[in-house]
């Protein structure tokens, strides 16, 4: 719990490698623990891993199937990327 709180005001604050080494603690801690897979997954979209990204969060739908917000971080990551208007 504690790698997980680290992580995730790592997140909040905008530090993606620290907020990443910290969840990565805490699912090698706990392999099945859905919330820091689901922030990290976040972690890795902002910081432009999409790929990364998409796989931790199917990774939450496997420990939690049907996860609406996991389902909606999927559909948001696979969107076609917006053009530029200029």
């Amino acid at each position: 719990l504690a790698w997980f709180n680290v992580g995730s005001l790592l997140y909040a604050g905008g530090d993606y490698a620290s907020a990443k080494q910290a969840l990565e603690q805490a699912i090698k801690l706990q392999p099945d623990y859905s919330d820091a897979t689901f922030i990290l997954a976040l972690t890795e979209a902002k910081a432009g891993n999409k790929d990364a990204a998409l796989t931790l969060l199917k990774r939450v739908l496997e420990l939690n199937p049907g996860n609406p917000t996991a389902l909606q971080a999927i559909a948001e990551l696979q969107k076609p990327a917006k053009k530029s208007g200029r």
